[in-house]
């Protein structure tokens, strides 16, 4: 039991209730907002109060507390230590991380004798890849989001792909996305000039010329400022390839849309489709990334799959594949990115691997070898996140270190020469990067800081530098915006 200090008959050892707070009662999460990446730590910690009925922090109760996954919209694992013992009657979790990334997660508190309870909903979302950046680079344009979750995009503007509301010739700065919507992610696309994004709610737009149906409203009418995709899906990223969308729900639920003749969409068939259809197979996963003609994605058990036409990492060449194969090989995956003709991926233990077409060394393996399936990159470099380019790839070790290789005729390597190199390159500069996004013929990436370079072609002004000089080493995005 508590004695309070004012009371008479307590023995010498037991502990001492403040004055005015009653005995425990209940438990009560404290603290503010909680937010954190897939896998990453839930900051600010998790706190739990043993709290009196009148809910006054019993501050001498060292209860134990464990806590779990409440409302699970994503099938999530929660781990870390989930079971802490009250330290001035409040345990604080330190390590929990949540993980795949979902919209409206709570967690749950209890300890015996006390009544439980729930946290506010907050949201897991996907890791700083270079295919879900904050700084993406397309075909000739690219876009990024805030910090403040504004969109901006910059570069080629023929159809309307900047989504500004209108048809500007080129923009060499960014220029910010129509609407007011607050984003998490925007990705420009492929040839065809288009964009999509997520919004903070979950819901995705997407602009530009809608020749397939790329923009998933139901129709095939271009649109200068974003329009909502059709089906009040829930996302947590949508990725643009050529054509086509495809984007992944917060229950880890694959769909794609646009474009199909090559089995883009991997739904089993052929057929265009202007609103999102499921990807076959039910898989759950934790990101899908759109190449020029095929989708690579990464379960949420880490196995890689792709779909459509080019390197699906099969031992087997199949011109089309209609729905989800497995790459070979058996390893555990964190991310993948399909580029127009390969595609690369990082472990868990931070191994990049590639596959497909290396007539420029875009494979890194310090050959010109192309291959069926997975080879891992040279250099013994332990990767945080890479990105397939056309006929070139970057990425950023767990170190923050930049790297590139493959072609490099307009500089997209970032080296300081035009010389293509089939094993990674340091890029310029000494940048400490949190990812960088290989796109055609230039690439862009974010620094911790998250400031934003550029470096590679610059004809359309998409190194955002205002200017249209090619730079063979990274040049910074004006407008000291915060990506």
């Amino acid at each position: 039991m508590f004695c309070g200090v004012a009371l008479a008959g307590c023995s010498a050892g037991e502990p001492t209730r403040p004055t005015g707070v009653g005995p425990a009662a209940k438990l009560a999460f404290i603290g503010s907002q909680r937010t954190a990446i897939a896998g990453g730590v839930i900051t600010p910690a998790v706190q739990v109060a043993v709290q009196d009925a009148q809910g006054n922090t019993v501050t001498t109760a060292t209860t134990s507390i464990s806590v779990a996954i409440g409302t699970n919209p994503a099938s999530g694992t929660l781990s870390g230590t989930t079971t802490v013992a009250a330290v001035n009657g409040v345990a604080t979790f330190s390590n929990l991380s949540l993980s795949p990334a979902g919209t409206g997660y709570t967690l749950t508190a209890a300890a015996t004798g006390l009544t439980g309870t729930a946290s506010s909903s907050f949201n897991i979302t996907v890791p700083i890849t270079a295919e879900h950046l904050r700084l993406s680079a397309g075909f000739l344009e690219a876009c990024g989001v805030t910090t403040g979750g504004a969109a901006y995009c910059w570069g080629s503007n023929g159809v309307g792909q900047l989504g500004t509301g209108t048809l500007i010739s080129n923009s060499t700065t960014p220029v910010a996305v129509s609407g007011g919507l607050s984003f998490v992610s925007v990705s420009p696309s492929g040839l065809y000039g288009d964009a999509c994004g997520v919004t903070t709610s979950g819901a995705a737009y997407c602009w530009g010329l809608n020749g397939f149906g790329e923009l998933g409203n139901g129709s095939v009418t271009g649109s200068l400022i974003p329009v909502a995709v059709s089906g009040g899906l829930s996302f947590v990223t949508v990725d643009g390839g050529l054509g086509f969308a495809c984007g992944v729900t917060t229950a880890g639920a694959a769909y794609c849309w646009g474009s199909n003749s090559l089995g883009d969409l991997g739904n089993g068939d052929t057929t265009d489709s202007a609103t999102p259809v499921a990807v076959s197979g039910g898989l759950a996963f934790a990101t899908v990334n759109a190449g020029a003609w095929s989708t690579c994605g990464v379960t949420t058990g880490g196995a890689a799959y792709c779909w459509g036409t080019g390197p699906i990492g099969s031992d087997t060449a199949t011109f089309r594949i209609l729905t989800p194969v497995a790459v070979s090989g058996g390893l555990s995956f964190a991310t993948v990115s399909a580029g127009p003709g390969h595609v690369c991926a990082v472990t868990a233990g931070g191994t990049a691997y590639c596959w497909g077409d290396s007539d420029n060394g875009a494979l890194g393996t310090g050959s010109t070898t192309s291959a069926l399936t997975q080879v891992a990159v040279s250099g013994g470099l332990s990767f945080a996140t890479v990105s397939a380019g056309s006929d070139f790839t970057c990425g950023v070790t767990t170190g923050g270190a930049a790297y590139c290789w493959g072609v490099n005729a307009d500089g997209e390597l970032g080296n300081g020469d035009t010389t293509k190199s089939a094993a990674p390159v340091a890029v310029s500069g000494g940048l400490s990067f949190a990812a960088v996004s290989a796109g055609y013929k230039f690439a862009c990436g974010v620094t911790t800081g998250g400031a934003a370079y550029c470096w590679g072609d610059n004809t359309f002004g998409q190194l955002g530098n205002g200017s249209t000089s090619n730079s063979r080493i990274p040049v910074a995005v004006s407008g000291g915006l915060s990506f």
